[in-house]
């Protein structure tokens, strides 16, 4: 079995894959426990969910790089956009510097 491919979007393309197998057969699994903690900062901002924002154009407006959605997803512990975005939900959003310093961007 070949290793799967990962969006560049999603958190997990920070986890190194973890190889099961019998010798005949493998399953990969992504090693979670990898990704750095961002924990809650003061400097973090925070915002007020809205009806219909989604993580890219968020990422978009507070990092001017919509491939940063998953660091987004990460900090927020969403699991699933569609289910787990709702208004009115605070989300925290970490500093560029901040997440410079952690190296997750350059």
């Amino acid at each position: 079995m070949a290793k799967p491919s990962i969006d560049v979007g999603s958190y997990l393309i920070h986890a190194p894959f973890l190889e099961i197998t019998d010798g005949k057969e493998s399953v990969f699994f992504w090693d979670r426990s990898q990704i750095p903690e961002i924990t809650p900062d003061v400097t973090d901002a925070l915002y007020v969910l809205r009806d219909g924002d989604r993580l890219d154009n968020l990422a978009q407006a507070f990092y001017k790089n919509d491939n940063l959605k998953w660091i987004l997803q990460w900090v927020n512990n969403i699991r699933l956009e569609v289910v787990d975005m709702i208004p009115g939900t605070e989300f925290r959003v970490p500093t560029r510097d901040r997440l410079r310093r952690l190296g997750l961007v350059p």
